[in-house]
């Protein structure tokens, strides 16, 4: 298990700059690909007569797709949400991976129980072989979810692309109309006082940042 295990720490800085390059979802798609064709080809080859060297190429596939998967995941998992979701994105990704470990345990278990035991070594592949399947399985269905997961940095673009598109239509468009002042005349206020009102609270505006000039159409 040596070449499974070691693999992130040979391949990580190199992961992490393909990563910022790149991006983290075709890493994490990649990964998770390989972790299952890993999986599925260690239950092909595993018999009481197998040697380990013969084992040795399906644990390095394993271990790097490991790596692809876990040294993006935490970015790709922020970049999804807007930044001021960064928190509960963090703690969602925590939460779901520690439940993750602990399902894995309990239903690859209970197949392997079911199919094995550790009577005899032929006993143990035996449940090893279905647990293992399941497990590749379970990996598979990751991969192809995680390809629905948007990619690129979304803080950028602000909560939703497509709501800003929007927004920013609508900007134009109030723009683009024609303005009304919005002061009326009040008793005892001549026209030109309301018009000095209006040209007031323009400049106000202007000098705050917003825009627009008072609105001239009474």
């Amino acid at each position: 298990m040596r070449p499974w295990t070691g693999a992130p720490m040979l391949l990580a800085p190199l992961v992490g700059l393909l990563a910022q390059r790149g991006g983290g979802k075709p890493l994490v798609v990649t990964g998770l690909f390989l972790q299952a064709i890993s999986l599925a080809w260690q239950a092909t080859l595993i018999t009481p007569t197998t040697p380990y060297l013969d084992l040795v190429p399906s644990f390095v596939l394993a271990g790097v797709g490991m790596t692809l998967f876990f040294v993006p995941l935490a970015s790709l998992v922020l970049e999804s949400v807007p930044k001021s979701l960064e928190g509960v994105a963090s703690g969602t990704n925590a939460a779901f991976r520690e439940l993750g470990g602990v399902l894995g345990i309990a239903v690859l278990g209970a197949i392997f129980s079911s199919y094995g035991g550790y009577a005899s070594g032929l006993s143990y592949l035996h449940g090893l072989g279905p647990a293992t399947y399941v497990g590749a399985s379970v990996v598979l269905v990751g991969a192809f979810s995680a390809m629905l997961v948007p990619g690129g940095d979304s803080r950028r673009t602000g909560p939703s692309r497509r709501f800003r598109r929007a927004s920013t239509r609508s900007r134009c468009r109030w723009a683009a109309r024609p303005r009304r002042c919005d002061h009326r005349p009040r008793p005892g206020l001549s026209r030109s006082g309301s018009l000095d009102g209006c040209r007031r609270d323009g400049r106000r505006r202007r000098r705050r940042g917003g825009g627009g000039g008072g609105r001239r159409d009474h």
